[in-house]
């Protein structure tokens, strides 16, 4: 990534952060904090935007959109594939962990429920 690439990333953190500060419950800025976090490299500042993101979406599901469950699914696999290896500084040992496993649980739980969503203007969607 570039420079300017990061600069751009930071600045939109930034933003997020100002506008989550009005609505802590817009599960579209916390899903694309989450995604930024980790186009930042930054898994551990990606996860509790994630959990809570996940969190949101359990208790809003009746009401969410099939975008922003689209939007969720894709972070919650962006965020999987990021935790890939155990430890990246010291050696490259492939992450088979209790927690990472349920956590592609909660991935499927969740894409299964954005499935039966209806809705006709995002509905390619679901096709990709």
């Amino acid at each position: 990534m570039s420079i300017k690439t990061d600069q751009g990333i930071l600045v939109e953190i930034d933003q997020l952060n100002t506008k989550l500060k009005k609505n802590p419950k817009n599960l579209t800025y916390v899903c694309r904090l989450a995604s930024l976090h980790l186009d930042d490299n930054k898994i551990s500042r990606s996860k509790p935007h994630m959990t809570n993101a996940i969190q949101l979406y359990k208790e809003n599901m009746k009401t969410a959109t099939l975008k922003q469950g689209m939007d969720l699914a894709e972070t919650m696999v962006k965020f999987w594939k990021a935790e890939k290896y155990a430890n990246k500084q010291q050696d490259v040992r492939v992450n088979l962990s209790q927690e990472r496993d349920q956590f592609l649980q909660q991935v499927h739980e969740i894409a299964k429920t954005v499935i039966t969503k209806q809705d006709s203007e995002n509905e390619h969607l679901l096709s990709l």
